[in-house]
């Protein structure tokens, strides 16, 4: 047995590991600690190999993987959303933007996260070895320790990793559950490189040997063992906890009762998103809408959106899935080449598209109209350009049965020459190349990717009013959003602040994450094998961040 499968098999006998039986979850009233059996249990192992050499992977692959296996027809990986525990590891030769490296924003050795899949949600925890890396990061290599308990520095060193991600996933799967008010870190962050020894390993898992750190006992401190409690700093569970204004910030975003795109209890499928082009934008502009549609999903990014949850009396939370997928195109050429639409207009042409079978009627759906800017549109009297740059909004479209989601996004490289001052203002990156040496789409990708995180989260987008004096906000401010139109008091919640209105993404209005300077940078992210810049998202407890934060 390999030496990872061996600690995975025989950890849930450790000394160590019964410290989790210290940390409870409380549902429907009754508390019950965790793990519940006090025992994990190994499941096997299972392989995926990339087509080709791969030597740059992406969050695409890391979900390709168990996506795979779960679909294997010969030996199918069973999806276990309640208990289950994938973890998934690589070679240290592969590149997966910000592991092992010591210069990047948001450098790790490991990570978890939540996956959902048609079958269900799932719990995994990602690690690579760092003995095959080039160059090798002391940072997670070793861990300072030489040689290593079974000399074999990869294995050894992924263990020490592996441990920190696992009872972190047990205590605090979701992100919101157990972690520590006063900064957001979980259990195992707490005693992050806390190995209380200078041997080069200090706890017996089986017959062997490991170097794990300490982690975080609930009223004790850190510790291998289970202790006696006593009085103490301890991480706060949050089973249904509304989340905490942090003195950091001043203002948090709220749940308001419902409004996330899947509204039926259950988060475990995609959110399908449909490009919608109105008037002729060029091939080359189309084609990278359509790209990035395919590849914003099971990013670090969107991955922040997935710390937002839809509750319902019968389901409780369910997150927001990290999974999204491209539904396809649809282009709508009006007779005139230019053309005045309103919100009402843009709503009609797709009851239109969907009627008419050219869109298919998709509650779980997404639909993003872009439009030429040569096209004069206005939503609720204020107009594209001069009041904002993108929107998104929600209508009831009563002969469907459907409450539509949309988007609406301009090109701002094909105004006319009148309004190119204007047009700058939609244009991130202005007076030199764009990441993809295309202004209109580069610049629309940044709305697009706003309006489609605020739309997941706060879909209805009615959830705008004055908590103080119960007024709804009647107009957006550039480059945010506001109410959708005949859609003011339908189903009212989602999330968003009470102090100032703000959703997910207007949270961080020009805000491209740490270091990031539009003078001299055009892309700050990379979905696929393509460059994009996209603006950070707000995370809850945490604050404008380009990946989900502990």
């Amino acid at each position: 047995m390999d030496l990872l499968d061996y600690f995975a098999a025989y950890v849930g006998t450790s000394t160590w590991y019964s410290v989790l039986s210290t940390y409870s979850h409380v549902v429907n009233g009754v508390k019950t600690s965790i793990p519940p059996s006090g025992k994990a249990v190994f499941k096997g192992r299972y392989m995926y190999k990339p087509n080709g050499v791969k030597l740059t992977i992406t969050d695409t692959d890391i979900f390709n993987a168990l996506a795979f296996n779960f679909n294997s027809k010969t030996n199918p990986l069973p999806i276990d959303s309640d208990g289950g525990i994938y973890c998934i590891m690589f070679r240290g030769d592969f590149t997966y933007a910000g592991w092992n490296d010591p210069t990047y924003a948001y450098g790790y050795c490991g990570y978890h996260t939540v996956l959902s899949f048609p079958g269900g949600s799932v719990k995994v925890a990602v690690v690579g070895d760092p003995s095959t890396s080039t160059p090798q990061n002391n940072g997670c290599i070793g861990y300072g320790f030489s040689p290593l308990a079974n000399n074999d520095l990869g294995a050894d060193s992924m263990v020490t990793t592996y441990a920190h991600e696992l009872i972190e996933i047990i205590t605090d799967y979701d992100g919101n559950t157990w972690y520590r008010d006063t900064d957001g870190q979980e259990n195992a962050d707490i005693c992050n490189f806390d190995f209380q020894t200078s041997a080069n390993s200090n706890i017996q898992v089986g017959g062997k040997r490991f170097l794990v750190q300490a982690q975080f006992q609930p009223g004790v401190g850190c510790v291998f063992k289970k202790q006696a409690n006593s009085a103490g700093s301890k991480p706060s569970p949050r089973p249904v906890a509304q989340p905490t204004i942090s003195p950091a910030f001043s203002f948090e975003l709220t749940y308001h009762d419902d409004g996330l795109v899947i509204t039926d209890g259950s988060l475990t499928g995609p959110v399908y998103l449909h490009n919608i082009y109105l008037g002729e934008l060029g091939a080359a502009t189309t084609h990278l809408m359509d790209y990035f549609a395919r590849h914003v999903g099971n990013t670090d990014w969107y991955k922040v959106l997935t710390s937002y949850y839809h509750y319902s009396p019968s389901f409780g939370q369910q997150f927001v899935s990290n999974y999204t997928e491209f539904a396809g195109n649809y282009s709508i050429y009006p007779a005139q080449r230019s053309m005045v639409l309103n919100e009402t207009d843009i709503e009609t042409l797709l009851v239109t598209a969907i009627s008419s079978g050219n869109l298919s009627a998709d509650s779980m759906g997404v639909y993003t109209v872009m439009f030429r800017g040569d096209f004069t549109v206005s939503f609720r009297g204020k107009l594209w350009l001069r009041d904002w740059c993108s929107f998104h909004g929600a209508f009831l479209a009563e002969p469907l049965g459907l409450v539509v989601k949309y988007a609406v996004i301009g090109d701002p490289s094909t105004v006319a020459a009148d309004q190119r001052g204007l047009a700058a203002g939609c244009q991130p990156v202005s007076g030199r190349p764009t990441a993809n040496g295309d202004l209109g789409a580069d610049s629309m990708v940044t709305g697009y990717a706003q309006q489609l995180a605020q739309t997941v989260t706060d879909s209805q987008s009615n959830a705008w009013y004055s908590e103080s004096d119960g007024k709804e906000v009647a107009v957006p401010v550039k480059g945010t959003s506001g109410p959708a139109s005949r859609f003011t008091d339908y189903q009212q919640g989602a999330w968003y602040s009470d102090l100032n209105g703000k959703e997910v993404g207007s949270a961080c209005e020009g805000d491209f994450g740490p270091g990031f300077s539009l003078g001299s940078q055009n892309s700050n992210v990379q979905f696929g094998d393509k460059r994009f810049l996209v603006q950070s998202l707000w995370q809850r407890g945490v604050g404008c961040t380009m990946r989900r934060r502990a």
